[in-house]
């Protein structure tokens, strides 16, 4: 469970164990907040008020995870692009991401970039697009606001996720919009007593 106020950027979030669907984080500051709760079951999200030394109590129904896939094309051109990582999370959920080779099979696009990504919540999430093993294949990691429907159905077809290539080739310094920096002219060191 993960409660996020946006204003302020608190977050915070812990793990129940049978706990009877019954949650309780103390010393809440007031807010309005985000409240994610996700479990084996499902996960669900909402919005709750806290207000100075008060107590907010939130109900919340569990929607079922769904089996998500869909494509993964070149901003550009159009055309597919393989071997790229596709992770989907809640939106506004803190996840790290690690560099191994336990990636679910699927979610890795194909060559024709097709996907697929399972033990997804319906809502407000975010796509994360990266490189598998960080190759480099010209495309960087990019992150995709984007809304999974819930229609009852235990899979959705998400619309394209389309990706831009890398602009700044390795190695080279990056600039603003197209432009280079130039890096400032070394200092004359002064003379001591002059």
């Amino acid at each position: 469970m993960t409660l996020h106020e946006p204003s302020t950027g608190w977050r915070t979030g812990d793990k129940f164990f049978r706990t009877g669907g019954v949650f309780r984080f103390p010393e809440v500051p007031q807010g309005s907040y985000r409240v994610i709760v996700e479990a084996a079951e499902g996960s669900s999200s909402t919005k709750a008020s806290v207000r100075e030394g008060g107590r907010a109590e939130v109900q919340v129904e569990l929607l079922p995870l769904l089996t998500v896939r869909g494509r993964v094309l070149d901003a550009r051109s159009g055309e597919p692009v393989p071997g790229m990582e596709v992770r989907i999370r809640a939106r506004g959920l803190v996840q790290f991401f690690t560099m191994s080779d336990n990636t679910p099979k699927g979610q890795t696009s194909d060559e024709q970039g097709r996907f697929e990504v399972e033990k997804v919540a319906a809502g407000a999430a975010e796509a994360i697009v990266l490189p598998k093993d960080w190759v480099d294949n010209g495309y960087g990691w990019t992150s995709i606001a984007l809304q999974v429907p819930s229609t009852g159905a235990t899979s959705v077809e998400l619309p394209p996720l389309r990706i831009a290539k890398q602009r700044v080739k390795e190695g080279e310094a990056p600039g603003d919009l197209g432009l280079r920096v130039r890096p400032p002219a070394p200092r004359r060191s002064r003379a001591r007593g002059s």
